[in-house]
């Protein structure tokens, strides 16, 4: 479960680092968001706002949809895009505790790990073949 809160603190320093008002993220959303529809986001107080509502405010603020939608837990991978699968998994992370944090973190060092260990042979495995020729 995502905490709306984070994600809408998220929001407003986002905002608040372009030096935006809420009026001006309405204008820059074509009037599709409201000012008061931005601040209930922002305080938290909308949950599971629509992709539309995201997609809109991610265009005011200049970032990808998907990284908006993850701030909320959505998921819709544009192709190679890397930068919101890993805002996925940064808000998947925010929302669990440091212990689970700990243990996700380290499952996936050990992933990396192995999947190293494989590239390694395998880089090994095609110079054996080369030189062989």
């Amino acid at each position: 479960m995502v905490d709306s809160r984070h994600a809408g603190y998220t929001l407003r320093t986002l905002r608040k680092e372009r030096d935006l008002s809420q009026k001006d993220v309405e204008r820059l959303s074509g009037y599709t968001i409201s000012d008061h529809e931005l601040s209930r986001l922002e305080t938290g107080a909308v949950a599971n706002p629509s992709m539309k509502t995201l997609v809109e405010v991610g265009r005011a603020f200049g970032k990808d949809p998907n990284e908006m939608a993850a701030l909320y837990g959505y998921w819709f991978p544009l192709p190679d895009s890397l930068d919101a699968r890993l805002a996925f998994m940064r808000s998947l992370l925010a929302n669990l505790s440091e212990e689970a944090q700990s243990r996700v973190l380290d499952e996936i060092e050990r992933i990396v790990g192995k999947a190293a260990g494989l590239a390694r042979s395998e880089m090994k495995r095609r110079r054996q073949e080369t030189s062989a020729l």
